[in-house]
């Protein structure tokens, strides 16, 4: 028995409005402070930090196994899934790069290596290739969206595929190096000629750069002002060399500092900004399926 007084244990307990508004206040007191902690933590955030391309005299090495590249320092750059704009990618599979990088005076390179469990050096139906890019902005003090830029503020993008390094090494590969348990018909030109061929690729005809027979770097230089403006640049200067180690990529993207119109001009002793995105083609990567990373600091040694 208990007197009208007293409650067990189970019994719910009366509240005033006076008190329940109390406690609703002090709840509320803690949700703002907590809010306010969180977009304090949020604007204290740590910048990343500067990264520096080293100077090296003389030549800078294409060849990613080169000591030259292997015995410099190297910064990691954690990626994140593209997931700002249509396509997604569906997962992370390539959560981080390591990044070295040279100058000379005259040229820049950027070494690059991530880990890959398979090598994907072919496009075709359904098959999709492995590849990496660097961006930079065309106005080196610019704060240019990381979005590929945006209108007034340019970026500068080169793109290495392991596609066309299979190319540059091997010779253009057809549906017989995708496809080789498949019967295929021989292919226009071995019937009738390159000259009499060309009706049957128009891609090539119409000076398409994706399409194009002739490459000599497996990179491509390119302008972008926004989502969607994507454009081979007319002059092409960059190059590059990716090797396959068994365990991922290692890949060189080289520049010169100073390449011409509507491209990024750098020179020692300044700071820029860069960025980076990475493909895994097994994974299905491809174009806006991919990893990114925002820009981080550069500075290029005197």
């Amino acid at each position: 028995m208990t007197s009208e007084h007293e409650q067990t244990p189970d019994a719910p307990q009366a509240v005033s409005r006076r008190s329940f508004l109390t406690k609703a206040a002090g709840a509320a007191a803690v949700g703002t402070t907590l809010a306010v902690g969180i977009g304090l933590r949020e604007l204290t955030r740590p910048e990343p930090p500067t990264h520096l391309v080293a100077h090296r005299a003389g030549t800078i090495p294409l060849d990613p196994e080169d000591r030259a590249w292997t015995r410099l320092a190297k910064w990691p750059v954690p990626m994140l899934l593209q997931n700002l704009a249509t396509p997604f990618a569906p997962e992370l599979v390539v959560p981080e790069i390591s990044v070295r990088a040279l100058h000379n005076g005259d040229q820049i390179a950027f070494h690059i290596e991530w880990e890959d469990a398979g090598e994907d050096a072919i496009d075709a139906m359904a098959r999709f290739r492995d590849a990496v890019a660097v961006q930079l902005p065309v106005d080196p003090a610019a704060n240019a969206a990381v979005t590929m830029g945006a209108t007034n503020q340019p970026v500068h993008i080169m793109q290495w595929r392991a596609a066309w390094q299979a190319d540059v090494d091997l010779g253009r590969r057809g549906v017989k190096d995708a496809f080789p348990n498949m019967y295929h018909d021989a292919p226009p030109e071995a019937l009738m000629g390159e000259e009499a061929a060309r009706q049957f690729y128009p891609a090539v005809v119409a000076g398409n750069p994706m399409a194009r027979r002739d490459r000599t770097s497996p990179v491509d230089d390119l302008i972008a002002v926004g989502f969607g403006s994507l454009t081979t640049h007319e002059e092409q200067t960059a190059n590059g060399r990716g090797v396959f180690t068994g365990k991922g990529w290692r890949v060189v993207i080289i520049t010169p500092l100073q390449p011409g119109a509507d491209k990024t001009r750098l020179s020692p002793g300044i700071t820029t900004s860069i960025a980076f995105a990475v493909w895994n083609g097994g994974a299905g990567n491809r174009g806006a399926r991919k990893q990114w990373a925002n820009w981080s600091p550069l500075e290029i040694e005197t």
